[in-house]
Order: structure tokens, then sequence, then C-alpha cells
């Protein structure tokens, strides 16, 4: 008995065993965009499941179902949006299991469980309540600076001698190009 055992010890573990293929392999990296939509899909759904306790509490002691079926409708009606994010091939499959007991639990932590590992793929940390607010807001797209004051272009002509004239009045147009620009100003309405 003892060989038996030595010898299944002394073989080298398998290749599959010692490398463990991860969710996100052959996927492409989802962009900024894609990753802020599951940060706040995962963020959701677990706000969802903390809201769901109390639910379940309220109605064992009303004896009704009616928060738990709320609550467990919403965490299905985002179940689709966030397979679709995450890529998965049979999006539609999650909100149907939900349709069989325990379906929808078991299908509310296979989704929970990939985006957690496409989040921590990308390099982004989720903790028991989901990604950070700074962490999210590194993902969202920051938008261009605006200017102070607009083009001159886009004002009216009426703005736009008067804004010449702030100009002359601090001495820095010359009276001659303030009267040259009005002119064609003027001269373009």
């Amino acid at each position: 008995m003892q060989n038996i055992f030595a010898a299944f010890a002394a073989q080298p573990p398998t290749h599959r065993n010692r490398h463990p293929k991860p969710v996100t392999a052959g996927r492409p990296r989802p962009d900024n965009a894609t990753l802020l939509r599951i940060a706040k899909y995962q963020k959701a759904f677990i706000w969802l499941f903390l809201a769901a306790i109390p639910g379940l509490i309220f109605d064992a002691c009303r004896d009704r179902p009616f928060a738990i079926i709320i609550i467990g409708g919403a965490i299905t009606a985002c179940m689709y949006p966030m397979a679709k994010a995450l890529s998965e091939k049979w999006p539609w499959l999650y909100p149907l299991l939900a349709l069989f007991p325990l379906g929808g639990l078991i299908a509310f932590f296979i989704l929970l469980d990939r985006a957690g590992k496409t989040l921590s793929a990308a390099g982004i940390h989720a903790g028991y309540l989901g990604v950070s607010k700074s962490d999210m807001q590194a993902l969202a797209p920051t938008p261009p600076p605006r200017a102070k004051n607009p083009p001159l272009v886009s004002r009216s002509p009426v703005q736009r001698v008067r804004a010449l004239a702030k100009l002359r009045d601090k001495n820095l147009i010359s009276p001659d190009d303030f009267e040259c620009q009005k002119q064609r100003i003027l001269g373009e309405i």
C-alpha cells in the first residue's frame, strides 16, 4: 500500500493543474467604458443582495413575498446587461436561470465572480462592496478641458464687438485695430 501512495506522490502535477486558465483567457481586455459598466453592475448587484436580506426578514414577518420579488426582479434585470458587458457567449442564459429555484442565486454568484476576475485582471481592486469611487472615477472618460471664454466666432456680433472694446480699453489692441475688426464683424452680418 505504501508503494502505491509513494508512486502517486512522486508524479509531477499535470500541465492543467500547474497553470490554471483564467476566466478572461482568450478575451481581449475590455476598454475603460466597459470596465466602468462592469464595476457599476457589480456594485448594484452587491447592494441589491444586501437589500434582499432585510427584504427577506420583512417578508417573513408579513408572510408576503413582495419585497423579495421586487429585489429579485431588479437583480434579474441587471443580469443580462452585466453578462453582455462581460462578453458572455449566452448572456440571456443568466436571467433564464433566475426562473428556476436557486438558479438565480447560482447565476448571481457566477456573474459576480466573473466580474471580479475581469476587474482584477484589468488591475482594478474590488472590495466587499465593489469598486471604490476613486477607481470608478479613474475609469470614467475625462471630458476635454473647456475654455474659460468661448471663441469669438460662436458669440453674437454684439458680444464680439463688446469683447473687442474691452481689449481696446485695456490697451491690448489699438483703436485703429478695433475699428478695423468692428467693420469686419459688421460686414459679416
